[in-house]
């Protein structure tokens, strides 16, 4: 398997592509190499005389392809942020995008946020949020508003929101929370609510739920999780309910899941993932399906990764990671593979990056990053890229950026 960025002269369609061999670091078919296409579902056995990594720009400049003159596979540096942190987030704006908010910096937790274009592929600062805050979370409403809730600052625990416009760059106070959180997740439900539950505070583990209505811009408690959890993952499934699983609590590291469905504001136990875990990644596979991802547990960093079935309600393990990680980042591709990227395991903070196949349950291992990184945030592009922000590495707090193409 060739794991370094390799660009093409002209754009050569899947389909006229041999498939690697089953083991999908080889191939049989002459003068060709195989090769990880973000563009293809499989690995694929590309002609040797079309492709080199001689062609590609150099990694430490800016690059961007505009063209199907050069045809890019693996990452590039993109253009740096102006503030270096970590335990910031990422929201692709409607017009494409993105918006870098909060964290933690040099100086402590940050107010300040940056836009990146994906055209231009610059950042440009824009208004700051009245609180400085990290660990928060940040919704993009159906308005195009963004709406960043809770987190971690000066003062301490947050129970404040605030709103910020894209037309002006300008943040607004919001309704605030009934109660103070962090490390809690939020979920933006069908009927255009934010759904926020658990989390930590001064008490504790949260056990609680509320809901923002923006047509009031005030918040309701709604019915309370089972189990109190902090550092837990939440997804919307097909069905518009809202699956939360693992984290952590008073008794350790968890495994258990509940539904919470908005008709009725209750939530329901649903079966148990095989390995308890926080730190790890959720994310709804283009099959309806949630695949969950490493994570720490009392036995340390986790390479596996589940699978919960909605239709069941039942976790299968699946193929396991080639490397353990936890504060990792996990994005779904435009052909639905899963992009695994970065984190922090025993061997210190990572650069290393996989690709999970869903017709083979198996992992692939694709380019490393130019920087190891963990916390850091990683978006899906309009374009199909993804760019990977920030976060924190073996230089310290980091204000790079790359694009993985």
């Amino acid at each position: 398997m060739w794991e370094r960025p390799m660009c093409a002269d002209t754009v050569v369609s899947c389909q006229d592509l041999v498939p690697c061999e089953i083991d999908n670091k080889t191939c049989t078919e002459p003068s060709t190499v195989c090769v990880n296409n973000s563009q293809c579902s499989i690995p694929v056995c590309f002609p040797i005389d079309r492709a080199s990594p001689q062609r590609c720009p150099p990694r430490t400049t800016k690059a961007s392809v505009t063209s199907t003159d050069n045809y890019v596979l693996g990452w590039l540096n993109t253009s740096s942020i102006r503030f270096a942190r970590y335990y910031h987030t990422a929201s692709i704006l409607s017009d494409g995008r993105v918006l870098i908010v909060g964290g933690f910096g040099s100086n402590g937790s940050l107010n300040s946020a940056e836009l990146y274009d994906p055209s231009t592929e610059l950042w440009l600062t824009t208004g700051t949020m009245s609180v400085a805050r990290y660990m928060h979370t940040a919704s993009l409403l159906a308005d195009g508003k963004v709406l960043v809730v809770g987190g971690f600052g000066p003062m301490g625990y947050l129970n404040s929101a605030e709103l910020y416009n894209p037309s002006t760059g300008i943040w607004t106070r919001t309704g605030n929370m009934y109660t103070a959180r962090y490390y809690h997740a939020t979920s933006i439900l069908n009927n255009g609510k934010i759904l926020v539950c658990g989390g930590f505070d001064a008490s504790g583990y949260l056990v609680s739920a509320e809901l923002y209505d923006p047509s009031s811009e005030l918040w309701t408690n709604t019915g309370n999780m089972n189990i109190a959890r902090s550092l837990h993952r939440a997804c919307i499934l097909t069905n518009g309910k809202v699956l939360v699983v693992g984290g952590s609590d008073t008794s350790g590291y968890l495994n258990s899941a509940e539904l919470y469905d908005p008709s009725t504001g209750v939530w329901t136990k649903t079966g148990s993932m095989n390995f308890a875990r926080h730190f790890h990644t959720a994310s709804i596979l283009t099959n309806g399906k949630v695949l969950v991802t490493g994570g720490f547990s009392s036995g340390g960093y986790l390479n596996s990764a589940e699978l919960f079935d909605l239709s069941t309600g039942l976790w299968k393990i699946t193929g396991s990671m080639s490397t353990a990680r936890c504060y990792h980042t996990a994005s779904i591709l435009t052909n639905g593979r899963v992009l695994v990227a970065g984190g922090h395991n025993y061997s210190g903070y990572v650069n290393s990056v996989e690709l999970y196949d869903l017709s083979t349950e198996l992992w692939i291992k694709s380019d490393s990053m130019s920087n190891t990184r963990y916390s850091h945030t990683a978006s899906i592009l309009i374009n199909g890229k993804v760019l990977v922000a920030a976060g924190y590495g073996d230089t310290g707090y980091l204000s790079s950026a790359e694009l993985y193409v």
